[in-house]
């Protein structure tokens, strides 16, 4: 069907045409993206015809039916990068939509399509666990499931990284099995369980109703969706849907974040030039107060929570820097402004549609008590193994340097809390397999390497023990296979929430990884973290969640607690503000050795994490 040549724009366009095309029969899904690109042209078109509010009519009727469309190519479709496409396709025409809907009138209908392409990947994996049980889906054919699909990005892993042609070349070939069998087995699941097929790919998009429903009276959320040329903004509290829309060119906003991030992480600058680092940090600190939430908090009365759902680069910006006031010319203490962290507590979440289901998911049963890791890099790979290691991760692990903090941090824990430690040749990728899915809370102290190219290759670096299967580099791909009942998994130290963004799929990161094995709280950095700082605030984060305190006022109040007591340049919201908390917020339930028998053993970790540039990042900052 060729919209752009045959159809009569003036007349044609109506419901029942857009039902007819939904549920004609498409050939293949080549020819669903023709119809799609002809529904493109066909929207253009109306932009200069007839009257404006007809014009838009009718473009909402084609843009409407083109989402439609992309969710069922979506579906039909099994390859990540295949997916990551038809987000982003689907994406462009959610902006199309949103032009075309009354500001006034259309808040709850825009704010569905601005969350319905958020972390669309993240939200079909938590759901695998449902669909497994509701659909009633074997056990032998879960199985199958998981390891064909585990497999897969093993494979997908492998091709990313250096290997050479003929080794490659077999891969691929491998990978193609692969994608095929997992191509066969779905179309045996769409026809045999059609109710676990349904479940399992479904594009769920929640009603704005419900998420009200959860909101309590001291909480709203916020969120962001950026386009080339405006921002919007969603703000749901109990009773309504604020839509505030500005004109604000993509470019410049990406520059403001990455100015922004650069003041709040140039610990250098800070030190050395007074003057300029408190100009940059609090002039763009302001400036995005003013931009991107002002206008939806300025008539918000008894508020204490923020639940943030960001976009594209915002997600490397931690909004408790914001400055609700602008700052005095003149350097003051920078405990003195008005940071947005004192007026709330504020987490972040990928969607409101995760948010939700997180919010209402069960908590997991788990032994209350803490896994800790501290890696150990003078520990070496033996001469008689190197041919089992890539040659790549020999030359990173060559560059890991000491983290002497570690094990301390772990030591301090282990002193107050239940759980278990790991230290030297223990403190390996093989313990963290075998162990991580019992523990309520997962704290790693090591070195962690972020790969901005392919993300996929991140990992968690632990130490190297010399076994022949593990690599002893956690990378994202196997995080994301694992299966966790951890209510909180921190990532204390270097850029473990920081990552690439991708359209419709949010930001690819350490964390990310974690969300994807079962994780539903997060605590995790945006840029170098310092040492003391750190050791300060996890001290008072840890106390606080044993007090009972849920996890966002507990890093909040951990927060305040250190700008309290900081002096001098270790004020500045770089040594404070790197960790945001993600996810569910709820309390956790931590053994402390009080709750113990006299006699029985227990402990406590903290899990750092120190990402990098494609390799290794330096260590914490000192002050």
């Amino acid at each position: 069907i060729e919209v752009s040549s045959n159809l009569k724009l003036s007349q044609n366009i109506s419901k029942t045409w857009a039902d007819n095309l939904l549920q004609a029969s498409y050939a293949s899904n080549l020819h669903l993206e023709r119809m799609l690109a002809s529904l493109n042209v066909a929207y253009s078109l109306l932009e200069k015809g007839e009257s404006i509010k007809a014009s838009k009519a009718k473009q909402n009727i084609i843009s409407t039916l083109a989402l439609e469309l992309l969710d069922k190519l979506l579906q039909q479709t099994s390859l990540e990068k295949d997916k990551l496409r038809i987000l982003k396709m689907s994406s462009k025409w959610v902006d199309k939509s949103l032009r075309v809907l009354d500001i006034n009138e259309q808040g709850s209908r825009a704010f569905k399509l601005a969350d319905q392409n958020k972390s669309v990947l993240l939200f079909q994996a938590t759901k695998s666990e449902a669909a497994y049980k509701l659909g009633n889906l074997p056990d032998s054919l879960v199985r199958s499931d998981k390891k064909m699909h585990k497999k897969q990005a093993i494979l997908q892993a492998k091709l990313v990284e250096k290997r050479p042609k003929t080794e490659k070349d077999s891969l691929r070939n491998e990978l193609n099995k692969v994608n095929q069998n997992i191509d066969d087995f779905l179309t045996m699941l769409k026809k045999d369980y059609p109710k676990y097929y349904q479940l399992k790919h479904q594009r769920l998009t929640t009603k704005v109703e419900d998420i009200q429903a959860l909101l309590d009276d001291k909480t709203v959320l916020i969120e962001y969706l950026i386009s080339d040329s405006s921002i919007h903004v969603f703000k749901v509290d109990k009773n309504e849907v604020l839509w505030h829309s500005q004109a604000l060119d993509k470019e410049e906003l990406n520059r403001n974040i990455k100015s922004l991030h650069q003041a709040l992480s140039d610990y250098e600058l800070i030190i050395k030039d007074k003057k300029k680092a408190y100009s940059n940090y609090t002039e763009k600190a302001h400036w995005f107060y003013q931009n991107l939430l002002e206008a939806v908090l300025k008539e918000t009365e008894g508020i204490k929570n923020l639940v943030i759902v960001t976009d594209g680069a915002l997600g490397h910006l931690p909004f408790e820097t914001f400055l609700v006031e602008p700052a005095p010319e003149a350097f003051i203490n920078y405990s003195q402004l008005h940071y947005l962290i004192k007026d709330y507590t504020i987490s972040y979440n990928y969607s409101a549609t995760l948010w939700k289901e997180n919010k209402e998911a069960p908590s997991a049963q788990n032994n209350g008590q803490i896994l800790g890791l501290a890696a150990n890099y003078k520990i070496h790979l033996d001469s008689s193994m190197m041919n089992v290691r890539l040659p790549t991760d020999q030359w990173i692990r060559a560059r890991l340097i000491p983290l002497p903090a570690a094990r301390k941090e772990v030591e301090a824990l282990q002193e107050i809390y239940q759980g278990f430690f790991a230290f030297d040749s223990l403190a390996s990728e093989k313990t963290v397999k075998t162990k991580a899915a019992d523990f309520a809370v997962l704290h790693f102290a090591a070195h962690g390497i972020l790969n901005r190219k392919r993300p996929i290759l991140s990992s968690l670096a632990f130490t190297e023990d010399n076994d022949s299967i593990e690599s002893n580099f956690l990378q994202t791909h196997e995080i994301s296979k694992m299966e966790l009942k951890a209510d909180l998994v921190v990532l204390s130290a270097c850029e473990t929430g920081y990552g690439k963004f991708e359209t419709g799929n949010g930001i690819a990161s350490l964390a990310r990884s974690f969300m994807y094995a079962g994780a539903p709280s997060l605590i995790v950095s945006l840029w170098q973290v310092n040492d003391n700082a750190t050791a300060e605030i996890m001290k008072n984060l840890y106390a606080n969640l044993a007090a009972g305190m849920n996890k966002d006022e507990a890093l909040r109040q951990a927060k305040l607690q250190y700008l309290k007591s900081a002096d001098r340049f270790a004020v500045h919201p770089a040594f404070w503000s790197s960790f945001i908390m993600m996810g569910k917020t709820q309390s956790v339930s931590i053994k402390t050795k009080a709750d113990m028998p006299w006699g029985i053993l227990g402990g406590l970790a903290l899990l750092t994490v120190g990402l990098g540039g494609l390799v290794i990042m330096k260590r914490r900052k000192k002050e």
